[in-house]
Parts: structure tokens; sequence; C-alpha cells
């Protein structure tokens, strides 16, 4: 047990005289020695004794009515004392305290006196006129005389003083005077500083089962530390901390609150010297104490902030209806807080380290190092609070040092209304952006009067480095530039030096520039080439990994590589918005002149969208040269950007004039399968420059593979004359690759497969035209055959057989070159008796005509295959219909000759026919028939009027069929001579004729 030298309790004696002197007898009477001789003696009603170790449990004996005995009574453990002062304290807000003290004589009035040591703070002093003159003296001055008496800290006055100061209050004293910047104070300061040190305590920890703390044998301080320690923490930096503070007044429970201190507050990293943290509302018990010297930090910071923490930043000044914005603090003002904060930042930088402790065996030292570790993280806290403060406050002199009242006129009403309300407190701890909102407007005011801004961008990167970093420097350096190079008054090489100046500068912070302003101010200089460059190496610095490309690619799918692959997007975009500007505005034509509308000059009209100073042939030219450029990049990206933005401007042409090696790559990737019918439109289109492409650049085979593919595509969006012309155009594609490469035998068998689909194609044509045609068409039907190659047995066995359309099975039949002749004769009939069966109420001449045409129609498709064209049944089938309507002897002969059937084959029909001696004739009333058309034929062959022999006959078949006719005719004029029909004298007379002319060739 040890006796500690603070009092527990006091009792006032008011009543009695001034006491001098306290002395107790063996017996236990209290005997006090009062200034005027008088002797008092202090009186217990009982007689007890109550021990309080530094840190346990308190506990009350009773020394009986003699003081001879000794019994406990009671006992409060540590732990109910700090969980009943965490309840008071989550519920009260503490402040500083202060001493009532009883004063001699009368006293009028009251005021505060400056300290005696101007450049010390100093808890405040109020000195009582009196009736003579009194000498007022300070922690401070006593902590001076002592340390100058002695000649340094190690003294025992100087411990006495931290002892009855407490250390915390010590070590903020002692820090007046070691933050002395004066040099007649150099030595006194150093003396201090040694004091705040050697004296200041250490952090302690309480193990349950020891009964005395242990003491750090380690600190979180070192005396004159290295330089590099003076670097500033950039958790403020642009942002709000991640740390929380509160104000002095705000009655969170956590947070530093020492005996006579309102002071700012943080967390987690809170100074306690009860042992208690409060987090979000509740208490949780600790087992250590920050040292002495952690809370005199605090004491003295906040005792500098403590004028103007709860002061608002401006108010205003002058005429109601026209207010001016002004400091609530003015410049001076500011200039002395910043010089105690400065000097107490000196100090700081120079004495607090961030290693750690060493490492410790036993368990009691790692819990030592544990909170050693927490008193650091807290002085870093502070550190990091302290260095933010000084630019903040800093940054305000500047604008003081402006003119705020002019510099208010240019901020929105809304940010004017918010410098009125916001605190000191609030710009400190949360007003980052309210910081650069002010900077930017400072900023604007230079540039809005052609100013040169390097001045003041000096000076804010030397008051508010982590506000005003070198990055946002060059920014201004760049605006400023930019709006120099736009006036007239610079010639154009000045002005190209002057742009090539800021392209350097914005190489050097591509993650800080608003890249799409500067673009658009490079653009308004006809700087396009630097718009180009400068967007590809902001893309590189903000991927200098290429995970944008390894995103594109599909090697790598993490959100950073996605975020990296929108970056680059974002800077290409810009390049895209420039090269739509030029492009729009070399689309753009003087309108044609026109009658005015009212009389008056001219007045010239701009087109929309029309570049200002340049004419459609300059914007064309310089659209193409910055193109090319933008072209010239090796990013992939880059080329990707440019061709998504001509293909959504609709610019296929200029698309497949690029000559780039990513350009295949990217129609690939466009031609991936979509659903839904717009995205069918959008994949045929995408498939449509592919092959296009593939055609252009003489890849012909690529091209033939790629029309196959869309002619084979089942799709609602491609229709069956598309298809079609797919298949027509990939065939002169694969007969090109043979030709320019000889060809082989896959190209061989290609075209082959091409020419058959195409054949197949055609049928299903026909097939599609048949099925419009009929009355109960159905339009799914009509859809199936569109959506779809199908292949013969399917246009077989699914349309022409159910749906009865006979000329397509005689396409697919000859398509197939599936050959059966009963078939063939059955499709045949039914064509011609479908054709004749919708003329029946026609007259003979039509009838003559529309059959005629449907059987030219058909033999010129059919009648070089004899196997689909069966002559015979044809010529005696429209013979008889021409008996039976009454046509001409060459009706039947014209229509075959006219569909390719050689005339030596036609008469070999005809004469076997009549051969025949088919009953028909006879039953139709007109047996001669047949020897009629025989004889129009011969007239046609010996007519030398329109061509006779040479015309109808190839040279080396004509001797052989004059021979047969002439043995032909010899047989018809013997039949003739044996029949009595009206018909027969005329055609034996004509015969006769024949003959002799036939002889005659």
């Amino acid at each position: 047990m040890h006796l500690l030298p603070e009092p527990l309790f006091t009792v006032p004696i008011d009543e009695t005289d001034i006491v001098i002197t306290i002395k107790g007898t063996t017996g236990g009477r209290i005997l006090m020695g009062a200034r005027h001789g008088c002797i008092y003696e202090f009186f217990l009603s009982g007689l007890s004794l109550v021990s309080r170790p530094e840190k346990g449990t308190i506990k009350m004996y009773d020394l009986d009515t003699d003081g001879q005995a000794m019994t406990r009574v009671t006992a409060i453990g540590i732990n109910t004392i700090v969980q009943s002062v965490a309840n008071i304290a989550a519920a009260q807000t503490f402040s500083e305290t202060q001493n009532t003290l009883g004063l001699d004589g009368k006293r009028w009035s009251l005021a505060e006196v400056t300290p005696t040591l101007q450049r010390q703070i100093d808890p405040s002093i109020f000195a009582p006129p009196a009736p003579e003159p009194s000498l007022i003296v300070t922690p401070v001055d006593i902590l001076h005389q002592l340390l100058f008496d002695a000649s340094g800290p190690d003294n025992t006055a100087v411990r006495a003083f931290f002892q009855v100061l407490r250390e915390e209050q010590a070590c903020a004293t002692a820090l007046i005077l070691a933050c002395s910047t004066s040099i007649q104070d150099s030595q006194l300061a150093d003396w201090a500083a040694l004091a705040f040190f050697l004296l200041g305590g250490d952090v302690k920890v309480s193990p349950s089962h020891l009964a005395h703390p242990i003491t750090s044998p380690a600190s979180p301080f070192v005396v004159n530390s290295p330089a590099h320690l003076n670097s500033t923490p950039s958790n403020f930096h642009h942002q709000q901390s991640h740390f929380t503070f509160s104000s002095p007044d705000s009655g969170g429970g956590g947070g530093f609150n020492p005996n006579a201190i309102s002071t700012p507050q943080m967390q987690p990293y809170s100074p306690h010297s009860n042992n208690v943290v409060t987090s979000s509302g509740g208490a949780e018990l600790t087992d250590y104490q920050f040292s002495g010297r952690h809370n005199g930090l605090y004491l003295y910071l906040g005792r500098i902030l403590r004028p103007l923490w709860l002061m608002p930043l401006a108010r205003d000044v002058g005429k109601p209806h026209q207010p001016l914005l002004d400091s609530v603090v003015n410049s001076e003002e500011l200039l002395t807080v910043l010089g105690q904060l400065n000097a107490l930042k000196g100090f700081v930088h120079a004495n607090i380290h961030q290693n750690g402790p060493q490492s410790y065996q036993s368990s009691e030292k790692g819990r030592l190092q544990d909170a050693q570790m927490q008193e650091r993280k807290s002085l870093l806290a502070m550190k990091q609070l302290l260095d933010h403060t000084v630019e903040v406050l800093a940054l305000w002199k500047v604008l003081c040092d402006h003119q705020l009242h002019l510099l208010g006129q240019s901020l929105s009403a809304e940010m004017r209304m918010s410098l009125k309300t916001t605190l000191f407190r609030d710009l400190i701890l949360s007003g980052s952006d309210t910081c650069i909102g002010l900077i930017n407007a400072l900023i604007h005011r230079y540039l809005d009067d052609a100013a040169s801004t390097d001045a003041i961008s000096e000076k804010l990167r030397q008051v508010c480095p982590s506000l005003y970093r070198n990055e946002d420097a060059l920014c201004t350096k760049v605006n400023e530039q930019l709006l120099k190079a736009r006036t007239n008054s610079m010639s154009r090489m000045d002005k190209e030096r002057l742009l090539q100046q800021t392209l350097e500068t914005c190489k050097q912070i591509p993650a800080r520039i608003n890249l799409a302003h500067v673009c658009q101010q490079l653009s308004a200089c006809q700087y396009f080439g630097g718009v180009v460059e400068l967007c590809c190496v902001v893309a590189e610095k903000l991927d200098p990994q290429h995970r944008a490309q390894q995103c594109y690619s599909g090697q790598q799918e993490d959100p950073a590589a996605v975020e990296a692959l929108l970056a680059r997007k974002n800077c290409y975009q810009q390049m895209c918005l420039v090269l739509q500007k030029l492009y729009t505005a070399a689309a753009c034509h003087p309108q044609s002149p026109s009658v005015p509308k009212s009389p008056g000059p001219m007045v010239q009209t701009t087109p929309q969208g029309y570049e200002e100073g340049l004419s459609p042939l300059e914007a064309q030219r310089l659209a193409d040269e910055t193109l090319s450029l933008a072209l010239q990049s090796d990013d992939e990206l880059c080329h990707v950007a440019i061709f998504d933005w001509l293909t959504d401007n609709k610019w296929d042409d200029k698309l497949l004039e690029i000559q780039s090696p990513h350009l295949e790559n990217y129609l690939k990737r466009q031609t991936v399968g979509q659903v839904g019918q717009q995205q069918q439109t959008d994949l045929v289109a995408k498939y449509d420059l592919l092959w296009k492409f593939y055609e252009k650049s003489g890849q012909f085979i690529a091209a033939a593979r790629v029309l196959s593919r869309l002619a084979d595509a089942h799709s609602t969006a491609i229709s069956l004359p598309m298809r079609i012309e797919y298949l027509s155009r990939a065939i002169v594609c694969a007969r090109a690759a043979e030709t320019s490469s000889f060809g082989n035998a896959v190209q061989g068998q290609f075209l082959y497969e091409m020419e058959e689909k195409m054949d197949v194609a055609k049928v299903q044509s026909q097939v599609l035209e048949a099925v419009s045609r009929l009355p109960s068409r159905d339009a799914d039907t009509i859809s199936r055959l569109h959506s779809d190659l199908l292949d013969v047995t399917q246009l077989y066995e699914q349309f022409a057989e159910p749906l009865g359309l006979w000329e397509c099975k005689l396409a697919i039949l000859h398509c197939a070159n599936h050959y059966d002749s009963a078939l063939v004769t059955s499709i045949w009939q039914n064509i011609i008796n479908a054709e004749v069966k919708k003329l029946s109420s026609a007259d003979t001449e039509t009838k003559l005509a529309t059959l005629g045409s449907k059987m030219k129609t058909l033999g010129r498709t059919y009648a070089q295959s004899e196997q689909f064209f069966p002559l015979e049944f044809l010529v005696k089938t429209l013979e008889t219909y021409s008996v039976r309507w009454n046509g001409p002897p060459g009706w039947a002969v014209s229509i075959i000759l006219t569909a390719g059937v050689s005339f030596q084959r036609l008469f070999a029909v005809y004469n076997r026919l009549y051969g025949a001696k088919d009953v028909v004739w006879q039953a139709e009333g007109k047996p001669n028939h047949l020897l009629k058309v025989l004889a129009d034929m011969l007239n046609r062959l010996v007519d030398s009027s329109t061509g006779g022999l040479a015309a109808l006959v190839p040279t080396a078949d004509r001797r052989a069929l004059i021979g047969q006719c002439v043995e032909a005719v010899g047989v018809y004029l013997t039949d003739l001579f044996c029949t009595t029909h009206a018909t027969s004298p005329a055609l034996i007379a004509e015969f006769r004729t024949l003959q002799g002319k036939l002889e005659l060739l």
C-alpha cells in the first residue's frame, strides 16, 4: 500500500482563520495552527480509515472508538467504479472545471489577464483589482522559473511540479515552453521538452493479479527523430478522414476528457485517463492508461483550437440589401493561431515516431505492448489532425488575404449560406469538399481575370499541400494555358507551342485532369492531334497492366479488369466525340440561296453541327487526318472504340475502308448469336459487314463461307430472296477464289455444294411463289419457307405433294434428278389439265395463246432434259387440243421449237406419231391433221424467206434430215392416194411440191 500526495476529499474551513500548519498526535488527534496564533482541532464523529491504491479496490476500515482496533467495513472494486463512471459519462457533458477561491477584502470587478509570456497558451486567469499592487503567477511562469533555476528538468522541484499539477496538466504546461520559437528561449525550450519526456509518465496496464501497474519501458516518443518522420499523412487527402471526431460540447462518451480541458475528441484511438473507452454509446472496460505526455498533447492542442472551434466561418456585413461575405476571424487572429499550431506541429513531427516497441516474451509485457500500440495510434491520429488543421486554417487565411467579400460574390447562394452556418470545427473535421470548392473559386477568379496562376498555385502548395497537391497545381496551369491559347492575340506558331506544352503537362497528371473538358478545349483550339494523343496516353496511364485488354479478350473478368475496360472506353469516347464533330461539319453544306422573306441584308446562317471556322472541305481533311492518327494506336481497344462509333453512325462504307489489323477480329466478335427479332436483324447486318470485309480484302473463300452461313441461318430476319442472293454471291466469291488461287479440291467441292444449294433454293422460291398464289395460303407455311433453306425431300413431302403443286413437283424431280417416267408424264398431264381448266370460259384464241405460253415457259426449262420433257406425249396432247380448238397446223410445232427442241428431233417425233395411226384423229373428225402439221413443218424447212434449212438444222445434220424428209413424203403421198377425205387432194398437191423442193435441197 502506498500513500498518495493528492487529497481524497476536502473539508471547508471558511469560518476559521487561515490555517498554516497541521499536526497529528500518536493518539489520533488532528491539530491545526492558524496565522494569528490560534489552534484548532479537527474532530471526527467516528474513527475510520480509507485506503485507495492508484488502481485498485477502495476499502474502508473501522478503528473503533479508541482508534486502536481495525475492522474492514466494505470494499468497492475498480470494475464497479469504472462501470459507474462510464454510466455517468454516457449521460453527461464534461467541460473544463473551475475552482472558487475566497478573496480577502472587497473586490469590485474581474478582468482576464493576458499571460505574462505572450508565446504561451495557459488556462485563463482572472485577476481582481486589488487596493495594492499584486503579482499573478501562472503554472507556466512557475515551470519557467524552476527550469531556469535548476538549469534543466533533473531536479526535485521540477518533479514535484509534475506531481502536484498532475502529469497531463504539467505536460501541457511544458509544451508551452517546449514549443517556443524565440531564440532567447531556445535553451529553456529544450529543458521543457526534456522534462516533458522524462516526467510525463508512460503507458500503464493493471493486471488483475498485480497490485501495481506495469509501466512501459519504451515510449511512442523519440527526441530528435529522423527527418523522414515529418511527412504528412494522406488520410485527409481530398476526403473525410476515417477517424470520427466530436466537438467539445457534443456529449460523446468517447475520447480524452481530462480534468480541466474541453478539446476535440476522436475515435477509435481515444485518449482516456479513466480507463474507459466508449464506443457506439456503450462502455468497454480496458486495462491500460495512457501516459501524461499523450494526454498533455491533446490538452495543449485543444486549448489552441478552443477560441475558434465553435465559431462560424463567415458572416454578412455591409448593407442589408447587398450583404458582403466576411470572415468572422480576421487574418491577424488566424496568423496567431497558426503560429501556435505550427510550433506544436514542429514539436510533434520531431518527436513522434512510428516504430513499434520491441517484442516481449511474457504475457504481461505483451499486454503492455498492445497498450503502447494503442497510444501510438492515438498519437498518429492526433498528428494527422494537427497537420490537416494547419492546412485548413492556412487556406482560410489565404482566402481572407484575397478579400473574401469579393471572392464570395462568385460563389453560389448555397455555398455562401453554407459558409455562414459551417463552424471551424466542421470545416476541419468534415469540410474537405468545401475546401476544394473554395480553392476552385479562388483559382477561377484568377482565370477569369486572365491573370497568371503561378503565384497563387505556389502559395497554395506551400500552405495546404494535401488539399492542393502538385497535380492540382498542374491542372490549374493547364486551364490557364488552354484559355490563353483560345485568344486571338497569339500567332499560330506560338499557339501550337503553347498547346504542345499543355499536352505535355496533361500527360504528367492523367488521373487528375478532366479529360472531357481538356479535349473540348483542345478541339476548340483545333488541336485535334493533341486530343488523340492525350486520350491514348491517359488510357495507358489508367491501365498500365493492360487488364482492359484481358477483360475484352475474356481472359479476366474480375472487377478491376472491368473497371479498367470502362476507363479506357471513356478515354477513347472523347476522341470519338471530336471525330463526330469534324465529320458532322464536313457533311454540312452552305444552304442554297433562296428568296428572302423580308427586305434587308442577307443573313448568313450556319448549319447545325457546323464547326466554327472550318469549311466542309477543311473539316473533312482534318477528320480524315485525325482518324488516321487514331488508327496508328497500338491499343486494340482504341480501334474497337472507333469501330463502334462508325457502326453506331451507320457508316459501314467508311468502316470497311479502314486498314486495321483488328477489324477482322472486331467483326467476328460482332457476329455472336443473339435472340429476339431486332437482335437477329442486327446480327444479319454484322454478318453482312464481315463478308463485305472479306470480299474487299480479297479473302474470297472466307467471304463465300460467311455468305453460305447467312443463307443457311435459321432466322425470320432473312427472307428467301435474300438467301438466294447470299448463295449467288457465295458462288461468285468461290469462283473468284478458284481463279485467284488456281483452286483446289476443297474449294471445288465447296463451289459444287453452293451451286447445288442454289438449285434447291430456286425450287424453294418456286414453291413459295406457288403457295403465295393459293387462295387458302397459310402465314405459317410462308414463314417456314422464308426462315430456312429446305432440302428437296422436305419441299416435296411437306409442300408440293399435300398442296397439289404440280409444277413444283416437276421442278423438284428435275432438281433431284429423280426419273420416273409414269410420274413425270402424270405431272405434265396434271399441269396441262390445270391450265386448261382455268381456260374453260375463254375464247379459242385466248386458250391457244395461254396454253402455248405456259408450255413455252416450261419447255425452256425442261426441253433439254428428255427424261423430264416427254416430247411424244406433249406433242400428242397439244395437237389434240389444237384439233379441238381449231388451232393452226403449226401451233404446237411453234411452241415446241420455241421451247428449244431441235427440228430434226421434233420431225422424227411427228413422223413416228403419224406412223402410229392413232384413232384419236379419226375420232376428232380430222384424220389428216398430222399430215397438215407435217406439211407445215416441211414448208418451214424449204422456205428460204424465213431462213429455211439453214436456220433450223445444223449443217452436219442437214443431208440426213433431207433424205428422211424425202422418204417420208413418199410415204405420205402413198397414204393420201388411198384416202377419200376431202382434204386429201390438196395435201397431195402440197406434198408433191414439197418433194420437188426437198430434192433440190
